[in-house]
């Protein structure tokens, strides 16, 4: 049978070639006739990039000037050759949507490879060569390209060229095909804070700042961008890329009056980041008041994606979290106690259970709240996380038994096994008339 088939094949080839031989001037059918198609890109309206205690949205009225395109070029693929580089004019003025680049494309799955503010050669290609007779392929591994953005930045004015937009897109070329829509992704993020105040005084804000963002440093995030979930581009960050707490020294200093509820607004923009240590992201904001200084934990989100807008509103408040701390020992040795806004520290000489129990005081008043879902004016665990545990491992680690929060007592409760060594966790207070919850660090350390 395969020889059979093989005789067919070859005599139909052979009658084909006949057929051709004795035809020269046979055209190309016309649906493999290139066709004029006027490439169309926009920067995103309408798509669902943008996040808001949330939800997802990104529209134009979220834009400001500076976030646009000062100029843009397409790559032409097909079965992985250069057709065609389409690179426009600079702007005079930015623009959201072009449609004056055209080329003839032939019929058929074509990949469009879009870019705004950023120049063919930042990607390794020539704009002086005619790459649609040049028969050059596609740079190896093009797709999974690494790309510098430094977009840990307080305004679009910082960003030199604009701010760096790509995209890539696959799309059946027809016969009847004279526009393609393509459409380039902001390669950072974009956060405001709504900052209120809840305490009957004026505080001044000193600095913001936004844990485990992606640094500004050579190569941290990928050229294009991530997989489409449906909700959001998932981040697409160099693995090796490090992170950093971002901090913005406000100059001049913010005031929020006090007992507003008019947001202040702070806006700056991120690079695509991952939160990992904790699995959510902190923001804190440093005010004139040593006993005020806020930290918010942003428990609902652990991705910050290109082209997100992140509204995270933030309630200044006058609640201080602190603990009492018990063991039950036989020797009776006590713990040592230190902490501040930010951390409760106790170092532990002997073994056995040990309880942690938050309160909440309210410092305008010195009213301290009371624990429970159903107290009006009170406070609820929200979470507790191990972030560090040296040494690890059961038998191994400071515990006999890991500590957890016990709701219905209103404590964190654990045993300290007869070995050295240190924890850090996280518990989150959500405080009911606050609506977001009050992170706060403790670390354990057995002597």
């Amino acid at each position: 049978m395969k020889k059979i088939s093989l005789l067919i094949v070859s005599l139909i080839a052979s009658l084909a070639l006949c057929c051709c031989s004795s035809d020269p001037t046979t055209e190309p059918t016309i649906d493999s006739e290139p066709v004029t198609v006027r490439i169309n890109i926009s920067t995103p309206t309408g798509s669902t990039a943008s996040r808001s205690s949330g939800s997802l949205e990104w529209t134009d009225a979220n834009a400001e000037k500076g976030e646009m395109m000062n100029n843009c070029f397409t790559i032409v693929v097909q079965h992985g050759i250069i057709k065609h580089l389409l690179v426009s004019e600079d702007y005079a003025e930015e623009k959201s949507w072009v449609g004056t680049l055209t080329a003839k494309i032939e019929p058929g799955k074509t990949t469009f490879y879009s870019f705004a503010n950023i120049k063919p050669e930042a990607v390794g290609l020539d704009p002086n060569i005619d790459y649609s007779t040049s028969n050059t392929p596609l740079p190896a591994d093009f797709d999974n390209k690494l790309y510098t953005v430094n977009g840990n930045v307080l305004t679009a004015a910082d960003f030199p060229g604009g701010i760096p937009m790509s995209n890539k897109q696959t799309i059946e070329i027809k016969k009847n095909t004279s526009d393609v829509d393509l459409e380039v992704i902001r390669m950072v993020a974009k956060v405001k804070l709504k900052i209120t105040n809840d305490t009957p005084n004026d505080i001044t804000l000193k600095k913001v700042a936004l844990t485990d963002i992606t640094k500004n440093e050579a190569n941290n995030l990928y050229l294009l961008p991530g997989k489409d979930n449906g909700t959001a581009v998932e981040p697409h960050i160099n693995a090796s890329a490090a992170k950093e707490m971002f901090t913005i020294n406000l100059d001049p200093e913010v005031v929020v009056k006090a007992n507003t509820t008019t947001p202040t607004i702070i806006s700056f923009y991120v690079n695509e980041s991952i939160a990992q240590m904790p699995n959510y992201f902190v923001v804190s904001v440093k005010t004139d008041h040593a006993t005020m200084n806020h930290r918010g934990a942003l428990s609902n989100w652990n991705t910050i994606s290109r082209n997100d807008y992140l509204e995270i509103p933030i309630k200044l408040n006058d609640y201080r979290v602190r603990f009492k701390v018990e063991q039950f020992t036989p020797i009776g040795v006590l713990p040592t106690v230190e902490q501040n806004d930010e951390m409760l520290t106790v170092r532990f000489k002997s073994y056995g259970e040990f309880h942690l129990i938050p309160y909440v005081v309210r410092i305008s008043d010195g009213v301290e709240l009371k624990p429970g879902v159903d107290a009006a004016d009170g406070w609820v665990f929200a979470g507790w996380q191990t972030l560090t545990l040296q040494p690890d491992g059961d038998g191994v680690c400071i515990y006999d038994r890991m500590p957890t929060p016990v709701p219905s007592r209103h404590t964190i409760e654990g045993v300290i096994g007869n070995r050295n060594g240190y924890a850090i966790h996280k518990v989150l207070i959500g405080i009911n008339q606050l609506g977001y919850d009050i992170p706060y660090k403790v670390e354990i350390i057995k002597e």
